[in-house]
């Protein structure tokens, strides 16, 4: 039974690389979204972002609002964001708009994420601001 566990487990995992597509998971309710983000590369976008923030390895940003955490190790990145809804946070129907003042005055950055389930988030470092958007779709 193990055996077959694992081969089951290797072959979802050589799948979803083979795809391209991005380990994202869009968690939402009325009163919060979280956003988990895993990517399996050691130069991919989360690295990216790790460094456009400035950050060695780990980054953490909290406000009432917003919470944004992101980890670098030796196979890749990971980022979780929570978004409480706010004057900066719009959530409904199942999407997420989000501009949160941000201290960041390098270049404009944007990288984008999409769901073998369809859930997508995109994130924009811009003068000062965070910009974030994001969805959940339901099956048919």
């Amino acid at each position: 039974m193990k055996t077959v566990l694992f081969f089951l487990a290797l072959a979802t995992t050589i799948s979803t690389h083979a795809t391209g597509l991005d380990h994202i998971a869009f968690f939402y309710q009325d009163s919060r979204v979280v956003v988990l983000i895993n990517e399996y590369d050691t130069d991919g976008r989360l690295v990216d972002l790790l460094n456009q923030l400035g950050a060695n390895k780990k980054y953490k940003f909290e406000q009432a609002d917003f919470k944004m955490s992101c980890s670098q190790n030796y196979r890749g990145a990971a980022c979780r964001f929570t978004f409480y809804p706010s004057d900066n946070i719009a959530i409904a129907n199942r999407t997420l708009e989000a501009g949160i003042p941000f201290n960041y005055t390098g270049e404009d950055f944007e990288i984008a994420f999409e769901s073998s389930m369809n859930d997508k988030f995109n994130l924009r470092l811009s003068y000062n601001e965070i910009i974030m958007t994001g969805s959940k779709v339901l099956g048919n």
